[in-house]
């Protein structure tokens, strides 16, 4: 086995923006002890970070963790031949949160848990906590409030860099964001408000446990419903016929299966697994396609110029990874990012955003939003 020095390596070869991060995060970690949580954005080399870890520590065996099976079978595995290392293939152990929850009392030298955010939930933390290694690297994109309280729990952040932060420094490419924003139609904007009143209705009473579970409820059926609107398909037509995408992918983001099927032939999604569609798609022989969750991590797409979140969630985590299908440009080149905002009628007439503003703007609190542009749609146009 050929081993070497990695702090040598980097001293004989020139460093590039992404090999001097790659040198950061690494004394970060040797200074931890190669134990601790490592943030960084996707399409910034987290991949190959476990990687040199692992060459580094040249442990008897290794477990890799990830939530989803094209990461555990084939993404990662084209990673470690990439970087010269398919020879640690046959020490890893490779696995999805959703098996290694179960698992109770097992031991490894090393741990890599990749999109690490998603194993904080009650059942699959127990990963962690169940069973022991001697190192541990787990690596997120991103830790929202709430998920980096639950992470410290296991092991300390150990090193951090930001969209924003890399962009500047040349090592992803920009991103151009714009607003799209539409008025929901007559019969849309009656169901929103429905929603908004119950919401206030229920607010203004005591919080006992089934007051909490009619709020829980009502959150459902309005994601449900801003996920399903005609009005939001036809903007996004509209939208793809704009930016003629003859020579420039666009990677549109949907909320449900029907709605990506009602807006391109060609779409890819838990229903309709169009394998051949996404394979063209990646090749180029196809400009535009239409996907739900089945893309959202693990898959490196070249050339996706364009991306349209024709539905937007709660989930700051997802947004951000959606984002990540289209960093792997040049980085002298600039990722579109086009977020389609509705908006509604109130009882007094008022025109005003709905919720989803506020799911945006959540979303990107770690970019820099000044100079968002803003498009209004109109019909006929």
């Amino acid at each position: 086995m050929l081993f070497y020095n990695v702090t040598l390596l980097f001293k004989l070869v020139p460093l590039t923006g992404r090999d001097k991060l790659l040198k950061e995060a690494l004394s970060a970690c040797n200074k931890s002890g190669y134990n601790g949580v490592v943030l960084l954005p996707t399409g910034s080399g987290k991949g190959r970070l476990m990687i040199e870890i692992a060459k580094i520590l040249r442990p008897k065996n290794i477990l890799y963790v990830c939530n989803t099976t094209l990461l555990r079978d084939k993404t990662f595995k084209d990673e470690l031949r990439k970087w010269g290392a398919e020879y640690l293939i046959p020490i890893i152990d490779f696995e999805c949160y959703q098996t290694t929850y179960k698992w109770v009392g097992r031991k490894y030298d090393l741990i890599l848990a990749d999109e690490f955010d998603a194993s904080l939930t009650p059942e699959y933390v127990k990963t962690f906590t169940n069973n022991l290694y001697k190192n541990k690297i787990l690596v997120s994109a991103t830790l929202d409030d709430e998920k980096r309280k639950k992470a410290e729990k296991i092991a300390p952040v150990i090193f951090e860099r930001g969209v924003n932060e890399l962009i500047n420094d040349k090592i992803l490419n920009g991103i151009n964001l714009y607003f799209i924003n539409y008025n929901l139609t007559p019969e849309e904007n009656g169901f929103y408000l429905h929603y908004n009143i119950s919401f206030k209705k229920l607010l203004n009473q005591f919080q006992s446990n089934d007051v909490k579970k009619k709020l829980e409820g009502l959150q459902i059926q309005r994601k449900h419903f801003l996920s399903s609107l005609k009005s939001s398909a036809k903007v996004t037509k509209w939208l793809i016929n704009n930016l003629k995408p003859r020579d420039e992918k666009v990677l549109v983001f949907c909320g449900l299966s029907e709605q990506a099927d009602r807006i391109c032939i060609n779409s890819f999604h838990e229903k309709n697994k169009n394998h051949k569609a996404f394979e063209d798609f990646e090749k180029g022989l196809i400009k535009v396609i239409t996907v739900v969750n089945k893309v959202d991590r693990g898959l490196n797409i070249e050339g996706v110029k364009n991306i349209i979140h024709e539905s937007v969630g709660r989930s700051k985590t997802k947004m951000v990874q959606r984002n990540g299908r289209g960093m792997r440009l040049n980085v002298n080149e600039k990722l579109n990012v086009f977020f389609l905002i509705p908006y509604f009628l109130t009882v007094w007439g008022e025109r005003k955003p709905t919720i989803v503003l506020q799911w945006v703007m959540d979303s990107l609190k770690d970019m820099d939003t000044s100079n968002i542009k803003t498009i209004q749609y109109k019909e006929n146009v």
